[in-house]
């Protein structure tokens, strides 16, 4: 056997997937004094060293992930998503795989053809040298692009929106990777005003209603199952403020945050004009949070 070969298999690279080396062969060929044997604990030291301060110790967790065959290349930037794929790989988060993986896995810092090993970042903060977002000039919500993978900014989100995080002054990135903003991700966007006397029906990108008093509001249909929608309602000066706000089912029935029982209408009182009660809807019941 003699002298382990060098490179440690734990160190990162794009080829392999980072493994265990094989254990040590003390056979009549090994010598422990071989400078060759004391490279290979070099590198297998330096190779964890490597992945602690890639992956963990520097303000980004991340890891390794397989890039599939089908994927196009991956650079540096890029969003990932799973590949809907047996072999649980990655590939480039635009809109046909996001509606298969649902949200997105990671931003890649460290690119990689198809059929290798790219290295992505999920939690902490990215600077614009590794998304490319510009150093000023940014809104402050970031989401995928959805026909480059590529990381955008938004003043605000919309339903289609893959919410990645919010990026300051100078273009670093922090990350929020969530789901999309329809699946009850993301910030609320620009809140739509219901005035007095007036009616409106809820879609499921509405995460913020203003409404007078003596206004309707009918939630959206309801969700799939294991989604919920989550919205605020903020009850505004105007309209007749002592009817309150009557929050309808649409073809079912909703629960009163103050009630137990189901019934087709609800009368929202909240503490008058000023007040915001923020409401979670499964499709079963509406419960106030």
């Amino acid at each position: 056997m003699g002298q382990p070969s060098l490179p440690s298999k734990i160190w990162p690279t794009t080829v392999n997937p980072p493994a265990i080396d094989p254990p040590l062969a003390q056979d009549s060929n090994f010598r422990p004094d071989q400078p060759s044997y004391r490279a290979y604990l070099d590198s297998q030291a330096r190779g964890a060293q490597a992945h602690l301060l890639q992956s963990l110790l520097l303000g980004q967790v991340g890891t390794w992930v397989y890039v599939d065959p089908t994927s196009p290349t991956l650079v540096s930037g890029q969003c990932v998503c799973m590949a809907s794929s047996s072999s649980r790989s990655v590939t480039l988060a635009v809109a046909a795989a996001l509606t298969l993986a649902g949200s997105v896995l990671g931003i890649v810092d460290v690119g990689a053809s198809p059929g290798t090993w790219a290295h992505v970042t999920m939690v902490g903060f990215l600077a614009p040298s590794v998304t490319g977002l510009p150093t000023s000039g940014n809104a402050l919500y970031a989401c995928v692009n959805t026909s480059t993978g590529g990381i955008q900014t938004k003043s605000s989100l919309a339903s289609t929106d893959y919410p990645v995080g919010t990026v300051d002054a100078v273009g670093n990135l922090t990350l929020r990777l969530q789901l999309a903003v329809a699946g009850g991700g993301g910030p609320p966007s620009a809140p739509h005003t219901v005035t007095g006397g007036t009616s409106y029906t809820m879609n499921s990108g509405d995460l913020w209603i203003k409404a007078q008093g003596n206004s309707t509001i009918t939630l959206p249909s309801a969700p799939s199952p294991g989604v919920a929608y989550e919205y605020v309602i903020t009850w505004i000066a105007g309209g007749t403020d002592a009817s309150g706000i009557t929050l309808q089912g649409n073809s079912y029935q909703i629960s009163a945050p103050t009630n137990p029982y189901s019934f087709a209408t609800s009368q929202l009182w909240m503490g008058g004009a000023g007040s915001s009660t923020r409401y979670r809807w499964d499709g079963i019941q509406m419960i106030s949070t």
